[in-house]
């Protein structure tokens, strides 16, 4: 995935990214037409954008909210292409005031629900998994608390051999055995992009592609 990664010109967070928005239009199954499915996921950024804040002590971390649109007739190879564009502009413009962005597009919340997005994603990186403390290396090591903040919440932690996925979930919506055919979904999504990164969004989620609508009109010449 690093090599494929480099290859299309984006990080390996966009690839695992652009695969993670493939697997919640499979999941959800969205309508296959030309417009697609819209995904909105969130993510954690560093939160450290303005000059000098790289050595300073404290918590920044912001949740910016990624929006996608999934097309079934979109090769996935420009749906990665998107993905990581749309993801360079939202960080450009994570200082934006979180209460105005939502007032602009949900003005009615439920207090019981997120207003952007109901599903995380997350990766940590491998220079923040294992760090010096005291004269000694201290490994970062996964705790789950049993409580989940989304519906779905996927956490991956990149290690100089490999990766680690955890997931999260809502019990009150998913049950295990649901969610470990969520990460087989997500794995095989990414087996076929490997195989073949140009290949239809829709032939990796099971979406048709879109059908051209049929003339209302006929020409005859007499």
């Amino acid at each position: 995935m690093r090599a494929l990664a480099r290859r299309e010109g984006v990080t390996l967070f966009h690839l695992l990214l652009a695969g993670y928005a493939t697997f919640l239009a499979a999941a959800t199954g969205g309508p296959g037409g030309a417009d697609g499915v819209d995904v909105t996921v969130g993510t954690p950024v560093a939160g450290r954008g303005a000059p000098g804040l790289d050595a300073t002590m404290g918590m920044f971390v912001n949740t910016v909210c990624l929006r996608h649109r999934v097309r079934p007739d979109v090769p996935f190879r420009a749906l990665l292409a998107e993905v990581a564009r749309d993801a360079v502009d939202a960080f450009a413009h994570q200082d934006f005031p979180f209460d105005s962005l939502v007032e602009a597009v949900l003005p009615v919340r439920d207090p019981h629900r997120h207003p952007l997005f109901d599903t995380l994603f997350a990766m940590q990186h491998a220079e923040v998994a294992r760090v010096e403390f005291l004269g000694r290396p201290v490994e970062l090591a996964v705790a789950p608390t049993g409580q989940a903040m989304f519906d779905l919440d996927m956490q991956v932690y990149e290690r100089p051999d490999g990766l680690t996925v955890h997931w999260a979930y809502h019990a009150g919506l998913f049950l295990p055995q649901t969610v470990r055919a969520f990460a087989d979904l997500y794995l095989d999504l990414l087996d076929a992009v490997l195989a073949d990164p140009g290949r239809p969004v829709g032939e990796l989620t099971g979406a048709p592609a879109p059908v051209a609508a049929a003339p209302t009109t006929i020409d005859i010449d007499l």
